[in-house]
C-alpha cells in the first residue's frame, strides 16, 4: 500500500519484463529505467549520475530525470490547480458580494414605509445607516460561518475517507488555521461593503416621501 516517486501501486500488477514483452510483442524494448542510490547519496549525486547516463548516449535521445525533477512537474499540475482554485473562490467571493448588494437593495426598497416612520418618529440618518449596515455584517457573518463550516467539512471528510487524487496520491489534509480565518474576515468584510450602498440609499429618503411611497 502507498505511492513510490508519485506512482501508486495498490491497483498494480507486477510481473517480470520479459513476459510483458511477450504480451505486448515489443521484445527488446523498454519505456523507463528507474535507478536506486544509496541512501547516503544526495540530489547532487543523483543531478551527476543523470548527467553521465545522458553523456553515455548522446544519440539516442533519451529524457533523464532525477526524483525530485519528476515530483516537480508533478507539483506544478498541483499549483495551477490551486491557483484556478483561489480564483474560482474569489470570483464567488465576489458573486456573494453581489447578492448581499441586491438583497439589501431589495429591502431598502420594501422597508421604505418603515424607514420613512423611524425618520418621523426621530430616527436619525445616522441610526438608518447603522442598522441597515448591521443587517449586512449578520448576512455577512452567517456566509462565511456556514462557507468555513462547509469547507471544513469536506476536507474532513477527505481526511477521514483517505480521498485519493488521480487514484494513487493520498491527499494530505492539513489545516492553515491562519488562512481560513483570514478567508472568513475576508468575506465577512465583502458583505460589509456590499452593504453601504444601499444603506446610504435608505439614509437618503425622506419621512414624508417615504411613507406615502407605499
Amino acid at each position: 500500500s502507498g505511492t513510490a516517486g508519485g506512482q501508486g501501486f495498490d491497483r498494480s500488477v507486477i510481473i517480470h519484463i520479459d513476459t510483458l514483452r511477450d504480451m505486448l510483442d515489443r521484445s527488446g524494448e523498454s519505456r523507463s529505467i528507474m535507478v536506486r542510490l544509496q541512501e547516503s547519496a544526495t540530489p547532487n549525486d543523483a543531478k551527476q549520475i543523470k548527467n553521465q547516463f545522458l553523456q553515455a548516449f548522446p544519440n539516442d535521445n533519451l529524457r533523464a530525470e532525477t526524483i525530485e525533477e519528476s515530483a516537480e512537474s508533478t507539483l506544478s499540475g498541483f499549483r495551477s490547480g490551486i491557483a484556478m482554485i483561489n480564483l474560482i473562490g474569489y470570483f464567488g467571493m465576489g458573486s456573494s458580494a453581489f447578492a448581499i448588494l441586491t438583497i439589501q437593495m431589495m429591502l431598502v426598497n420594501s422597508k421604505t414605509k418603515e424607514i420613512g416612520i423611524m425618520r418621523a418618529i426621530g430616527a436619525r440618518r445616522k441610526d438608518i445607516l447603522i442598522l441597515f449596515i448591521m443587517q449586512g455584517m449578520i448576512i455577512g457573518a452567517m456566509g462565511a460561518g456556514a462557507g468555513t463550516a462547509m469547507g471544513l467539512g469536506y476536507t474532513t471528510y477527505a481526511k477521514i475517507t483517505n480521498m485519493e487524487f488521480q487514484g494513487s496520491l493520498a491527499l494530505e489534509v492539513n489545516y492553515n488555521w491562519q488562512k481560513i480565518a483570514e478567508t472568513a474576515f475576508l468575506a465577512f468584510i465583502l458583505a460589509v461593503i456590499a452593504s453601504i450602498y444601499p444603506s446610504y440609499r435608505a439614509t437618503k429618503k425622506q419621512p414624508v416621501e417615504a411613507m406615502r411611497s407605499v
